[in-house]
């Protein structure tokens, strides 16, 4: 938590930010990894010689990308309190925001726990979405846990934005910090908005990272058991087995020729395999399926639904409407702070403004 300061934070707090930044990057980035479907199995290590399918599924994009994609719905709706001035209202979020800045920053919202804008001025107020590792709000310790400053990490820059000003440092070895300059930006507010994704700032398929990693390695070693299936070993017993050439080992042999030889006084020959139980593993998959799904609020559209699952469905479409619900009020507050940013104490908005996310609800 950042103590409390009055215009300008102290070298201290400002070191204890970004500590505090750098410390939760590694969280950030396996989330980050997840999403791109670069899942822990994909880095596991298996003896040489044995079947190692390194299978990861993309459980965390279908849930960041459907929990967000519901949230925002058709899009953001801007209205002016006076009706004269909403056609300046969205000319000039139009010009700040772009086309793809909500999208993205729900996305961001959904995968990393929250997300991250700054607005600077230049033919009026300009927003971009920044790099939820890169870049974090932080609050007062007071009850209405104002926001105070935001810190951007660019390279070996760190810049530190307050509500007025904009304190660059030079990162040292060891996390040391070198004070460079300070400007104003002339905003009314601090640039930066965090939008958070929950109370906790927690991503959408975090919690259940576990179940997704049991998954994997269920399917993955699913397809090795196959894979040892294929290369099973033929066991000769009573028989003469097929000889190596001049100096070659017996693994060696045993690797390429895939045939074993025993001593008996009965002649025979079957397959050294080890046989799954098929049901038993398809059940267990689907039952971890489901579970991920139903603990990310996120319900699985892909399968055939039948009549008498239909009040199960209408469950988990709720389930999912209320995770929009939680993950909206707190976009909405982002959103609000930003457009102040950009009607930036103008006159004919001192009226003020509404801002709500247009969605069908029919949608699923």
């Amino acid at each position: 938590m950042t103590p409390f300061f009055e215009r300008r934070p102290t070298l201290k707090q400002v070191k204890e930010a970004y500590q505090e930044l750098m410390d939760g990057q590694a969280r950030l980035d396996r989330l980050r990894r997840y999403y791109l479907g670069q899942n822990d199995v994909r880095f596991r290590q298996k003896r040489e010689g044995q079947p190692n399918f390194t299978l990861s599924h993309p459980f965390a994009r279908y849930i960041a990308t459907l929990s967000s994609g519901y949230m925002l719905g058709e899009g953001l709706r801007y209205t002016a309190r006076e009706e004269g001035n909403q056609k300046a209202l969205t000319r000039l979020v139009s010009a700040a925001t772009g086309e793809d800045l909500d999208s993205g920053l729900a996305l961001s919202q959904s995968v990393f726990g929250r997300a991250v804008s700054i607005a600077w001025k230049k033919n009026g107020v300009r927003l971009a979405a920044l790099d939820p590792r890169q870049a974090a709000v932080f609050y007062s310790p007071t009850a209405d846990a104002a926001p105070l400053m935001g810190l951007l990490v660019s390279g070996d820059k760190l810049s530190v934005y307050t509500k007025d000003e904009i304190l660059l440092y030079q990162v040292k070895s060891q996390n040391g910090l070198e004070f460079l300059s300070v400007s104003r930006h002339g905003l009314c507010d601090l640039p930066m908005v965090e939008y958070k994704n929950n109370p906790f700032c927690q991503g959408d398929f975090e919690h259940v990272l576990p179940l997704i990693d049991a998954y994997d390695l269920l399917q993955s070693d699913r397809m090795n058991d196959r894979q040892q299936f294929a290369d099973a070993l033929l066991v000769l017993t009573g028989v003469m087995g097929v000889e190596g050439a001049e100096n070659e080992s017996l693994s060696t042999l045993l690797k390429r020729e895939r045939t074993l030889s025993l001593p008996d006084s009965d002649a025979k020959a079957q397959w050294l395999v080890k046989t799954p139980n098929e049901s038993d593993v398809d059940i267990l998959r689907s039952a971890l399926s489901e579970d991920i799904h139903k603990f990310a609020m996120a319900p699985d559209f892909t399968r055939q639904w039948n009549a008498n699952s239909e009040a199960a469905e209408k469950y988990k479409r709720y389930c999912l409407k209320l995770l929009a619900k939680q993950k909206e009020r707190f976009f909405l507050k982002g959103v609000v702070r930003r457009t102040q940013l950009i009607v930036d104490n103008r006159p004919e908005f001192a009226e003020g403004f509404r801002v709500c996310i247009q969605r069908e609800e029919e949608v699923i």
